[in-house]
């Protein structure tokens, strides 16, 4: 692994204040950015993905998953590679609701089968009739451990009405699933935490660390430090700083555990998701 204890040594795409750019995007934005850099990196990164080839351009406004941006570039990495590939339509979805799809359905479909809950004969499809009517999500299954599958119908019900039942249900369906509220072990999150995202470095930190796993290179805390942080002209705070509060801060990004919760927030209140982070830093700070 190669060391990186020199400002020279580190990629020549990086700068520090192309990340102004973010100052530009609202709330929702740059949640966004947090998300496609945190929890979808381990897929989503390959030395071809548009993700990379952004970032190493010095734009750091990255493509959202599956926008219509990322829809196209994967169709073209596919198609490069001699494989067929159509977009298809998408419901919209959230972290913890999401529409079913056939990829969900095929490894859920080989389990029921295996554990002879049905068959295809020559007469088609043969239910179990003492499992037909069993809950998919009762299932000991690893995979069922703690979703709902469940249908929702649309035109059985207000919305009002529907928000009405799944509140009814969620504390019954956590009981019986033994599936508890996360109790996120983040401090307190509140407003500010959008500050602290552009004033830790969190995102430009993000892109330096993958390029790390990438590159197998590992950059001082020094350096990073300076070049995160080139602002401040107390080196060894900034140093300290990047290490007891803004790597731990960037760690829960990766786990997820921060973007969960600051989407949360945004869906609480939703005035938030449109205003411009710059104005945001503003009032957090006046």
């Amino acid at each position: 692994m190669k060391r990186i204890k020199s400002l020279k040594d580190l990629p020549s795409w990086f700068d520090i204040k192309n990340y102004d750019a973010l100052l530009g995007l609202t709330l929702q934005e740059l949640l966004e950015q947090l998300e496609v850099r945190g929890t979808m990196r381990g897929f989503l990164y390959e030395e071809d993905s548009i993700i990379v080839k952004r970032i190493r351009s010095g734009n750091p406004i990255l493509p959202t998953y599956c926008s219509e941006e990322a829809e196209r570039a994967f169709a073209d990495s596919q198609r490069a590679r001699g494989l067929s590939y159509e977009p298809t339509p998408q419901l919209a979805s959230s972290r913890s609701i999401n529409p079913l799809r056939f990829y969900d359905l095929a490894p859920a479909s080989v389990i029921a089968r295996d554990d002879e809950i049905y068959k295809v004969g020559d007469d088609g499809l043969v239910m179990n009739r003492k499992r037909a009517l069993s809950n998919v999500s009762l299932h000991p299954d690893p995979s069922f451990e703690s979703a709902i599958w469940t249908a929702i119908r649309l035109d059985g019900s207000s919305d009002e009405e529907i928000l009405a039942e799944l509140r009814s249900l969620l504390p019954s369906w956590r009981e019986q699933k033994g599936t508890p509220p996360p109790d996120y072990s983040v401090g307190r999150l509140g407003e500010a935490t959008f500050k602290n995202i552009v004033r830790y470095g969190a995102i430009p930190l993000l892109d330096l660390m993958q390029w790390e796993d990438m590159s197998g290179s590992k950059i001082s805390n020094a350096v990073l430090a300076r070049v995160i942080f080139s602002h401040d002209n107390d080196m060894i705070k900034g140093e300290e700083h990047l290490k007891k509060t803004v790597r731990p801060f960037v760690q829960h990004v990766i786990s997820g555990e921060l973007t969960t919760r600051l989407e949360a927030l945004l869906l609480r209140k939703p005035e938030l998701q449109s205003r411009r982070v710059e104005d945001h830093i503003a009032i957090m700070e006046g």
